[in-house]
């Protein structure tokens, strides 16, 4: 009996909802919104229409009062669907409790949807009643609030009910229905778009916008969110497209802009058609100057991303229609830079001032993604320019200059160039094949062909440093430096850039994900070639002092020194020419921290070497020495070390070792005493070492003594075989 009421209900209301044409004819009201009249009549009539329901309901619970009085079974509902058959057909009545409940779901769900309707509508009317004493601006005003306030009602009843909407067990009635709603919601909102932007146009046709005092007007019209009992035609129109189609506003927004560029640029005669190559600069140059009065208003309604996209297509649009790209084809390649310039530079000023941090701005296609990425062959005019460029300016960079001015002069084009590749790759948002194009056949071949020019001028030094004399190796040694150092500073700006790309990766793009990788990839080549470049520098460096100074005939010399003296002969080479060789890498006060770093590797590579050499002859176990030998080899080898300007950490041992032969019998008695010796024993090392005191008692002293290079088994090995 309860599902018969339902179906009572039903059959009473819905009729009279769908057959009401004057319930849907939102469209045709007053003044572009709705009255009071309209309104009250669609209330006064759902009203009768629920009335009826009402009366049916009550009538259904009377006759089954009257039906369990009379004794009715109630165990037979079809008695009662055939009585009620003879108004509502039936036939397709539910054989099972479960369908039951499914159809008095459905049923419930048509009421629900149409009550919703209801109570919109007469909140509506609540509203026009309350303000029906207001002026005719005011009512004209509060009719767009109206309709504002039935979109949101309208929206709200479409979204709650849609889940219901898409379900296969949806009756047809809730499905007529929500179509019609549905449909009702998409005009009220065309409906007031139209109105809107109807405001924005006349607007902005009364400010002569795009304007200094346009722009002051719309401004203070967006901002007066404090009035809450008045709100101006451009207020709501605004904020409500804002909400509703922000891409609709930004297109009336850029139209001003659009019909100004029109007449100035296509429809006027201020640009003959033989300067249309001309036409790019000027249109940026003009741009820049109007948009200063349009882009706050998109800032402040946040729909600069697609008006910026709006301008992009404007630009796009003036120059197909001056036939700019077919005198382009025919001109020099100095056209081509030009174009490509003034678009970086336009695209850097509207990021520059614009930038949003959010995922939707970053992505944000560039004036160079929309012009020249789509464009294959000026893509690939472009790239081929800029190689050609990069190269040629990388080639001509030192001929004016010679020596270290002309390695820092090719090392400033090359920093300028790889920061105008990496900004230029910045611009390519939107392409990655772009992207790696650019960075494999321009900012590759850049670095590519630097490192060969290094690489050349290293084979140059290196050959120039063999034929070298003492005189002029200063001026080698300098440019060697210059050219370590602008190396590695390369190879520094390239991780600078990479740690740049993969920021930009973080603010959301994602489309760079290679390009850390492979400038990673290029700074490793870098930082190779500089060790290199440092390896081969120290082994020239090496060779000179075996070849061309008196150190190789110093080693052959100095064992019959150490073991002779004075006495035995061979006079004992003072190694002056030695002295010099070093002098010339010594710390000058000019350095900074970097060439200071390149010399100590440099020269910490030949003070490895000569350290080597002289201390195997040293200790050599089976050369004895004698006190006035190792005085005169110490202070020959002493003069050098002095040449390496304080550089103990690289040389450490063998100057401590020249310190202690001379001292050698001061520290022989304490040894004798501390180990338990007796004169002329000689000291065993394995013992002392099994001593972990005494072991370590010496090597306090030495170090106390100042010798902390040195340690204990050179020590023992000094003093047993060096004899007064």
């Amino acid at each position: 009996r309860l599902l018969l009421t339902i179906i009572i209900t039903i059959k009473a209301i819905i009729p009279s909802i769908m057959s009401s044409s004057r319930f849907h004819q939102l469209t045709q009201v007053e003044n572009c919104g709705v009255t009071s009249d309209w309104l009250s009549r669609e209330l006064s009539r759902a009203q009768s229409c629920l009335d009826q329901v009402n009366t049916a309901l009550t009538s259904t619970q009377q006759r089954r009062r009257s039906v369990q009085d009379d004794g009715h079974d109630d165990d037979r509902p079809h008695d009662s669907c055939h009585h009620h058959d003879r108004h509502f057909h039936y036939a397709s009545s539910p054989k099972n409790n479960l369908c039951k409940l499914q159809l008095l779901s459905n049923r419930i769900d048509c009421l629900s949807i149409a009550a919703r309707y209801l109570d919109a509508i007469q909140m509506i009317s609540s509203s026009s009643s309350s303000d029906s004493n207001a002026s005719s601006r005011d009512h004209h005003l509060f009719s767009m609030q109206q309709l504002i306030t039935l979109e949101s009602q309208l929206g709200t009843i479409v979204q709650s009910f849609s889940e219901e909407y898409t379900a296969e067990l949806s009756s047809k009635e809730f499905h007529q229905i929500y179509n019609e709603l549905r449909n009702r919601h998409d005009k009220v909102q065309r409906h007031i778009r139209a109105r809107a932007v109807l405001t924005l146009r006349k607007t902005f046709q009364d400010v002569a916008f795009p304007s200094s005092h346009g722009l002051q007007y719309i401004l203070s019209e967006l901002n007066s969110h404090d009035l809450e009992s008045y709100k101006s035609d451009l207020h709501m129109s605004m904020w409500t497209l804002q909400k509703m189609d922000v891409e609709l506003l930004a297109r009336e927004l850029a139209r001003p802009l659009i019909q100004r560029v029109q007449h100035h640029f296509l429809k006027s005669d201020t640009i003959p058609n033989d300067k249309v190559l001309k036409v790019p600069h000027l249109l940026f140059a003009y741009l820049k100057q109007v948009l200063p009065y349009v882009a706050p208003i998109a800032v402040e309604v946040q729909c600069e991303l697609y008006f910026y996209n709006c301008v992009n297509g404007l630009i796009q649009h003036v120059m197909f229609q001056r036939g700019f790209f077919e005198k382009l084809g025919g001109a020099n390649v100095m056209a081509m830079t030009n174009l490509v310039q003034d678009i970086l530079k336009y695209d850097d000023y509207i990021l520059s001032k614009n930038v949003r941090r959010k995922e939707g701005w970053v992505n944000m296609p560039t004036l160079l993604d929309k012009l020249v990425c789509a464009n294959g062959k000026l893509l690939d005019g472009w790239i081929h320019v800029e190689r050609t460029h990069a190269i040629s300016a990388l080639d001509h960079s030192g001929k004016d200059y010679h020596g270290c001015d002309a390695i820092v002069s090719t090392a400033e084009v090359f920093h300028s160039l790889i920061h105008s590749h990496c900004c230029k790759i910045s611009f390519l948002r939107q392409t990655q094949k772009c992207r790696i194009q650019y960075f494999q056949q321009v900012l590759l071949a850049s670095c590519m062909h630097y490192l060969n020019i290094l690489h050349r001028r290293a084979n140059g030094l290196k050959s120039a440093m063999d034929k070298s004399t003492i005189y002029d190796l200063s001026v080698n040694s300098a440019e060697w430096i210059m050219l370590i150092q602008c190396t590695e500073q390369a190879a520094q700006t390239l991780v600078l850039k990479q740690q740049e790309t993969e920021e930009n990766d973080q603010d959301g793009t994602g489309r760079a994900s290679h390009l850390p990788h492979q400038l990673r990839s290029l700074s490793e080549s870098f930082e190779k070639f500089s060790v290199a470049m440092v390896e081969e520098c120290s082994q020239r460096l090496v060779d000179l002092l075996m070849e061309r100074t008196t150190f190789s005939s110093f080693l052959m010399t100095a064992g019959h020194l150490l073991s002779h003296g004075h006495s035995g002969g061979i006079p004992s080479d003072r190694m002056e020419d030695v002295c010099m060789v070093l002098s010339v890498w010594s710390d000058d006060a000019s350095d900074g921290p970097e060439r200071t770093s390149i010399k100590d590797r440099i020269l910490g590579k030949a003070c490895g070497f000569v350290e080597q050499q002289l201390l195997e002859i040293v200790f050599d176990e089976s050369l004895y020495m004698i006190a006035d030998g190792c005085k005169e080899f110490s202070q020959v080898v002493s003069g050098v070390l002095r040449e390496l300007n304080g550089r103990r950490q690289q040389c450490g041992r063998l100057g401590d070792v020249c310190k202690f032969m001379p001292q050698v019998e001061k520290f022989r008695e304490p040894l004798y005493i501390l180990l338990g010796k007796e004169g002329d024993e000689k000291l065993d090392f394995l013992e002392l070492e099994g001593d972990g005191t005494l072991y370590s008692e010496i090597e306090l002293m030495l170090q106390v003594k100042g010798f902390s290079y040195m340690n204990v088994e050179d020590a023992i090995s000094l003093v047993n075989r060096i004899r007064k």
